[in-house]
């Protein structure tokens, strides 16, 4: 007959393994929920980013512009100063293309309402600043994109440097709030605020044409 040693160091053992597994268990899931959650995102945005191609960046930045995708993990430039296309403008009156860094975010309809930008202030989970610190980017094209009728609804492309001095001096009304889902802290602008101070540069509006 088997039997199972039952002394106080085999339990201490025991409860330890224990433990550490049901650590790691707790800490990986909500890693892995994360990550799963920042996918469907990604995705979703680069849908709304091939809609924007004709309606947006070819508006603003001209027919003959080209636009190069710098999106990733391994991106230095997606990752560590929060830029996710460069725009090249040729002018032939120019030695050479000059670049424009953009940063990205397409939404569901569903905030649609809120007309309002967010820009993450910090990661809860890691303690890491974001894209309001790091960000070099120097226009934001922000929308909200329907999935089901594949129509870019509404679109504004404002200009990041002027608005992160204004949010930085304390200049333009700003809300910061907490997502709980996410445990991340973001600032929200309103889009009318930015309009008060002009800090739209470009906007496109479905329902209005």
């Amino acid at each position: 007959m088997n039997t199972t040693a039952s002394s106080p160091a085999a339990f201490s053992n025991f409860l330890s393994d224990f433990q550490s597994t049901k650590k790691v268990f707790v800490e990986t899931t909500p890693t892995l929920s994360r990550k799963a959650d920042f996918q469907k995102k990604f995705d979703y945005s680069a849908k709304g980013h091939l809609k924007a191609i004709d309606i947006v960046y070819k508006e603003f930045f001209g027919k003959n512009s080209k636009i190069l995708d710098v999106t990733g993990k391994d991106s230095y430039l997606d990752t560590q100063i929060g830029v996710d296309y460069i725009v090249e403008v040729e002018n032939p009156r120019l030695q050479k293309e000059v670049q424009f860094w953009i940063q990205e975010r397409f939404r569901t309809v569903k905030y649609q309402s809120y007309q309002s930008v967010t820009l993450i202030e910090n990661n809860c989970y890691s303690g890491n600043l974001s894209e309001v610190y790091k960000s070099k980017a120097q226009f934001l094209v922000y929308g909200y994109y329907d999935e089901e009728t594949e129509i870019l609804v509404q679109v504004v492309v404002v200009s990041l440097p002027q608005l992160f001095q204004k949010i930085a001096m304390n200049q333009i009304n700003f809300e910061i709030i907490k997502n709980k889902q996410t445990n991340q802290n973001f600032i929200s602008v309103k889009f009318d605020e930015l309009r008060k101070h002009g800090l739209i540069v470009y906007e496109f509006d479905f329902g209005a044409n």
